[in-house]
């Protein structure tokens, strides 16, 4: 997860700086991996771009307010929000994603 379609472009984001000591370099690549371990630990939710666990309206008018340009939205990752991620919501919506709970023993 290396910022696909280029949403953090702050002046302090680390992936820009070259001054890295090795130390803060093996700091950051550390928790890269522990950020991609609890991401993949969500379930999947193909349609939801606004993360609140529905494929929805608010979803569609997410596509149409970023249409033609990288969003969030751009479920399919062609870096262009359009008919194709619709097309996705479509096929998902009515969707409710909510994480699996598991129960404590």
């Amino acid at each position: 997860m290396l910022n696909p379609v280029g949403l953090d472009n702050s002046p302090f984001d680390l992936l820009t700086k070259s001054s890295l000591t090795s130390s803060e370099q093996a700091n950051l690549t550390q928790l890269y991996a522990e950020l991609e371990k609890i991401l993949a630990s969500e379930p999947a939710c193909p349609g939801d771009g606004n993360e609140d666990k529905k494929v929805n309206e608010e979803d569609i008018q997410g596509v149409i307010d970023n249409w033609g340009q990288p969003s969030v939205f751009d479920f399919n990752s062609d870096g262009t929000t359009d008919v194709k991620d619709l097309e996705i919501i479509e096929t998902n919506f009515g969707d409710v994603c909510f994480p699996v709970r598991r129960t404590a023993r």
